[in-house]
């Protein structure tokens, strides 16, 4: 966010979130929250494949925010070389 010393922090991580909804299904993503939108910050949900923004608290600590929640389905969360793979599939190798 700009007020947190990050250049560019807030336009970065929703190109990050974009490449990742656009691989959701390979990514086992479900859910996505937003903390940041004024005044209650949006989700992104996998049954509807798309962002809602709330217009009422719906999420604590919304709006202002400088992060997202992710949930993944369980069966990647039950599953490490799958996630692994996912990754690699929409990323690249990863190098630790």
């Amino acid at each position: 966010m700009p007020d947190k010393g990050i250049i560019n922090g807030r336009k970065d991580s929703l190109q990050l979130i974009n490449l990742m909804l656009a691989n959701a299904n390979v990514l086992g993503i479900e859910c996505v929250l937003d903390y940041f939108p004024q005044k209650f910050g949006r989700g992104w949900r996998c049954d509807r494949q798309r962002w809602s923004k709330y217009s009422k608290k719906t999420i604590t600590g919304a709006g202002g925010g400088d992060w997202f929640h992710i949930e993944v389905s369980p069966a990647m969360a039950d599953h490490p070389a799958a996630v692994r793979a996912a990754w690699v599939k929409v990323f690249g190798e990863i190098h630790n």
